[in-house]
């Protein structure tokens, strides 16, 4: 049986092996192949041929992305642009690796948040209405120094600062949508998850469609509760869908079906094993994860935020 069993997949949480991500490899390494052994979720234990170090960046390695994609069954693959010190990758970039792969690459716009919010609005509405980049990428617990670990003085900013807010605006006037950078490394501490925050943006923004990715990890019950409240809001879960307490996305997969969308995490996860274990959720005597269910989480819900039937 082959690895989608015939389904048909769209991975919204994927960054190719090119230099900008660099660091995301060597994270992906040292961290959940290397001190988080402990946590059993073969997927982010899982070191594919393409993560290799010395060929991030070659056309070796996209050669290789591409054929795990292939073996999976993964139509496209989500990336998206970023402004974090040390792993940012323009909006520029992500249009023209796009253009380079139209039919296997879509991309998010990058946001700084640093910058200066009217400025930094025009250049993400451009992005969006000019280059046809579908949405936009906030990442507001990298801002204002933020980072991946804890350093006293650093801090990232809230979804709801009123640096994000014209910028949100923005993103709806071109008609594009919001994806939210989520999860246990969202910035200096996974609090700049904050479920209330969110819940805050919205009801600020009813009518734009946002997206979070990392499934807001820890938070799984909370997370659940805003999809329940807000229709506009969906959760990629990606590599914290078999995390610890995770069983609650499982199961909550049938009570709304209309709002999860599959993401691998690649490279903090490999392709195929997390694949795996999402269908497997279907044999689940707890999950019962229903067919037609599983058919909108890998492809259908994705599709209709990416617009990809219009």
């Amino acid at each position: 049986m082959s690895t989608n069993r015939g389904y048909r997949v769209i991975d919204f949480r994927n960054r190719p092996p090119i230099k900008p991500y660099l660091g995301l490899f060597y994270l992906k390494k040292n961290y959940f192949c290397g001190a988080r052994k402990n946590v059993g979720n073969l997927g982010t234990q899982t070191m594919t041929p393409s993560m290799e170090m010395e060929k991030v960046g070659t056309s070796e390695a996209m050669d290789l992305w591409f054929k795990e994609m292939d073996e999976c069954g993964i139509e496209r693959a989500l990336i998206n642009g970023r402004s974090a010190k040390g792993n940012a990758m323009s909006s520029r970039e992500v249009a023209d690796l796009v253009a380079a792969y139209p039919d296997r690459i879509v991309g998010l716009a990058a946001v700084d948040l640093d910058a200066d919010p009217k400025e930094e609005a025009d250049r993400v509405y451009k992005a969006i209405a000019e280059d046809k980049l579908p949405g936009a990428n906030f990442e507001p617990g990298y801002a204002a120094g933020g980072g991946f670990t804890y350093k006293p003085g650093a801090a990232g900013i809230s979804i709801e600062d009123p640096r994000v807010l014209p910028i949100a605006e923005a993103v709806q006037s071109a008609g594009g949508f919001v994806h939210i950078q989520g999860g246990m490394i969202c910035g200096p501490d996974f609090g700049y998850n904050n479920p209330i925050a969110l819940d805050h943006f919205l009801s600020m923004f009813p009518n734009l469609t946002v997206v979070m990715c990392h499934g807001g990890y820890p938070y799984v019950q909370e997370i659940c509760c805003l999809m329940a409240k807000h229709g506009n809001f969906y959760v990629v879960p990606d590599i914290y869908m078999f995390h610890p307490g995770a069983q609650l996305y499982h199961v909550n997969l049938n009570l709304l079906p209309d709002q999860f969308i599959y993401g691998s995490g690649y490279p903090f996860c490999s392709m195929k094993e997390p694949l795996e274990s999402t269908l497997a959720l279907m044999d689940d005597p707890w999950a019962k994860v229903k067919p037609e269910v599983m058919e909108k989480y890998l492809y259908k819900n994705a599709a209709r935020v990416l617009k990809l039937d219009a």
